[in-house]
């Protein structure tokens, strides 16, 4: 059946047991971790009209959090038209996907020459509408702890961990899930759980047989 809040384009994590012919199976736990939730804050990183993105990617930033839109983005059917177009800053968005980089060239006519870099995003495979009122969340690696301030950041978004459940899992280059329902004056993502994922197969015994897709 139809499970809430599930859809074409989620990433999720699933484990279970395999039919004989490892084709199909039953799934004991499906669990859905998103990316990133909160409102886009920006559309496209540079309004340089000489750096253009490669590819034709659109990207926008969620919390501190770039997020390329390409073709194989599945928009939620709240979002007209079901584009990046039917987006704007200021909207309330899930992002489920992957972690990657966005290419980017810029090029100088004066010089003759191009320039080119890249940096990291979250690779969206479904994105959807959501109230306003919903959680604040963010995933990605930690960097920069400061256990005596309880800050670290998340990509461009500074995180305060000094009242959130779980803060024996921040370290530096940690990956963590981290769920808040306001910001701070400065900006910062007031944390109330932070989770570091485990893997499916974690504790499993050597030489156990497990399939990895995706």
């Amino acid at each position: 059946g139809a499970w809430p809040g599930l859809g074409v384009g989620d990433v999720v994590a699933v484990t279970g047991d395999l039919d004989a012919d490892r084709r199909s199976g039953v799934a004991a736990r499906v669990e859905l971790w998103h990316a990133v939730q909160g409102p886009i804050t920006a559309i496209d990183r540079s309004s340089d009209p000489l750096a253009s993105i490669v590819n034709d990617e659109m990207v926008i930033q969620v919390l501190g959090q770039w997020v390329v839109l390409d073709n194989l983005t599945v928009y939620d059917a709240e979002i007209i038209p079901g584009s990046s177009a039917g987006l704007a800053v200021g909207d309330f968005v899930s992002v489920s996907g992957y972690p990657g980089k966005v290419s980017w060239l810029k090029y100088f006519p004066e010089l003759g020459f191009s320039v080119s870099g890249s940096y990291d995003a979250w690779q969206a495979r479904r994105i959807a509408k959501q109230t306003p009122s919903g959680a604040l969340i963010v995933a990605g690696v930690a960097a920069g702890v400061d256990p005596v301030a309880r800050l670290f950041t998340v990509g461009e978004l500074l995180v305060d961990y000094s009242s959130a459940a779980g803060v024996d899992r921040v370290a530096d280059q940690a990956r963590l899930w981290v769920r808040g329902s306001r910001l701070g004056p400065d900006g910062a993502l007031i944390a109330g759980e932070i989770v570091a994922p485990a893997s499916p197969i974690d504790g499993l015994p050597l030489n156990a047989w497990v399939d990895v897709e995706g």
